[in-house]
């Protein structure tokens, strides 16, 4: 399967209790192409987006574990706000 190359997947995310935020759902880089400034690239891209259509902050989760993703988000000027867990349950037709 051929790399369909770097990937930034970003949303508005309306609320009642909070202001309109954007939402970065998905971000890829290739592990080759990391440490080129793509990451940091497709991050300003969103928040430029984000700028452009009146949004004042952007939200992105990462699993707990990736300690490098979490370095990079941190210089990029990010900081953890909170911590949660995901539930699922399958609906059966």
């Amino acid at each position: 399967m051929s790399n369909p190359g770097p990937l930034v997947r970003v949303f508005a995310r309306p609320a009642l209790e909070k202001p309109l935020e954007a939402v970065g759902q998905a971000m890829a880089v290739d592990r080759s192409r990391r440490r080129h400034g793509i990451g940091r690239a497709l991050r300003a891209f969103a928040e430029h987006r984000a700028r452009d259509h009146g949004v004042r902050s952007v939200a992105l989760a990462s699993e707990v574990g990736r300690a490098d993703a979490h370095a990079f988000y941190t210089r990029l000027g990010y900081a953890p706000t909170a911590t949660s867990q995901l539930f699922r349950k399958p609906l059966n037709f």
